[in-house]
């Protein structure tokens, strides 16, 4: 299973600057979850592909696919828990 959070923010948002070091100790945390930080300036058409309208804008996803979105900053144990939501209803799914 692949596991993909995606940060969507700019260096003039300050919620987004505020979000960052969540971001990063997400990483520290689980190395797992392969984790990408894209500024919408920079990065127009990826924003664009992903329908970003405000940030910050997190996109969570599984396999290649979007599962869950949310424009907002969060903690470190919500973002988490996001996936682990997901993971469990696979799996109860599954059974």
């Amino acid at each position: 299973m692949m596991l993909k959070l995606i940060k969507f923010g700019a260096t003039w948002c300050q919620p987004c600057l505020k979000l960052n070091p969540v971001i990063e100790a997400y990483k520290l945390e689980y190395p797992e979850v392969e984790v990408q930080v894209v500024d919408v300036d920079e990065q127009p058409d990826l924003a664009k592909e992903f329908q970003v309208r405000s940030i910050p804008y997190l996109v969570w996803m599984k396999d290649g696919k979007v599962f869950r979105t949310q424009v907002g900053a969060m903690s470190l144990k919500d973002i988490h828990g996001i996936f682990l939501d997901e993971i469990k209803a696979e799996m109860i799914g599954k059974a």
